[in-house]
């Protein structure tokens, strides 16, 4: 019976959690509080944590390999943020995170780091930028 209770208990968190990360409407701003999350984002989404506001701005240049192709190497795609703090009196700043980097910035004493680029990409289709969805990972970075 104990077992069944730490079970059940641990189900409601996971589903929690799930639930704070889960995709947004296009243009929603999520607050993450100051705990790192992995959150999924539509271009346009942004995302509070820790007094710094992250927002999808986009993706650009999206050469990966299709799924449905064989390709000699992976590819790339640039994806498009901004990133602003609460405290920092300065205007937004523009930044891309590269796939084919290891997919991570510090920005404004922050870590980003990019752990997902969806839709796949098909040979002879393009994805229109309201169709693409990020994950981050948002953290306080270590000094």
């Amino acid at each position: 019976m104990r077992n069944a209770t730490i079970c059940s208990a641990g189900c409601i968190a996971v589903a929690l959690l799930a639930g704070a990360c889960s995709p947004t409407a296009p243009g929603t701003t999520n607050s993450v509080g100051d705990v790192t999350l992995p959150a999924t984002m539509a271009v346009g989404d942004t995302i509070t944590f820790d007094g710094l506001t992250l927002k999808f701005v986009g993706v650009g240049n999206d050469s990966r390999c299709p799924v449905d192709a064989q390709c000699v190497t992976a590819g790339d795609a640039s994806v498009q943020f901004t990133i602003d703090s609460s405290s920092a009196a300065q205007p937004p700043t523009a930044f891309d995170l590269s796939l084919r980097s290891d997919g991570i910035a510090t920005r404004l004493g922050h870590t980003i780091a990019l752990t997902q680029l969806e839709p796949a990409l098909h040979a002879n289709a393009s994805i229109e930028q309201r169709d693409y969805r990020v994950t981050v990972e948002i953290a306080k970075a270590i000094r």
